[in-house]
């Protein structure tokens, strides 16, 4: 039986053969910097795409976005930073964590001060410290990523001063972890 699919010999092919970045602390350039409205509750996020600029790992996200051939392509690293709400009863915490975030970027770029003006992070460098988390894969399955969770200076990420969290498990393997088997010979009943 001969099988004729349209647009078959034009058609990328899809392996899932791909450049896996490992956890660790890199040093990044923000591409974009942009507010978000959170979906759900109130509150909003400071988005910021950034790239990999120095390293092995030099351009890794744009090789991904290149060879990314799907139309709906979106940039494959995203760091989001709360943006303190006044009215939230964690925004003495919320405001250090900003704080921190920005103090970083300072840091790191020489005679930069923030203005509290979000496009002038554009194209400054910072370190970022990525680490993996589980999440559930639309077909059920739990799948693991390397993403952004913390922000440092560009010296602090060169020294290897920083230190990378442990795996986030998915809430399914965090409750199968605290699950103990039992042999039913063991059972006092």
């Amino acid at each position: 039986m001969i099988i004729d699919l349209p647009g078959y010999d034009e058609a990328p092919a899809f392996t899932g053969d791909f450049e896996k970045l490992p956890p660790g602390g890199y040093i990044c350039q923000v591409l974009t910097a942009t507010v978000e409205d959170w979906t759900r509750g109130v509150g909003r996020s400071l988005v910021l795409k950034i790239e990999i600029v120095h390293g092995e790992y030099s351009g890794f996200f744009k090789r991904q976005w290149e060879n990314d051939t799907r139309p709906d392509k979106k940039w494959p690293c995203v760091y989001r930073q709360n943006i303190p709400e006044l009215s939230s009863d964690y925004y003495r915490t919320s405001l250090g964590f900003f704080k921190g975030m920005i103090t970083a970027f300072e840091k790191s770029n020489k005679n930069f001060i923030w203005d509290k003006n979000i496009e002038s992070l554009h194209k400054k460098n910072a370190g970022f410290i990525f680490a993996e988390e589980e999440y559930e894969a639309r077909d059920g399955t739990i799948k693991t990523v390397v993403k952004p969770i913390q922000v440092r200076s560009v010296d602090k990420i060169l020294a290897g001063d920083f230190k990378v969290p442990e795996k986030k498990l998915n809430k399914y393997t965090a409750l199968d972890a605290k699950v103990e088997t039992v042999n039913d010979d063991e059972l006092p009943f």
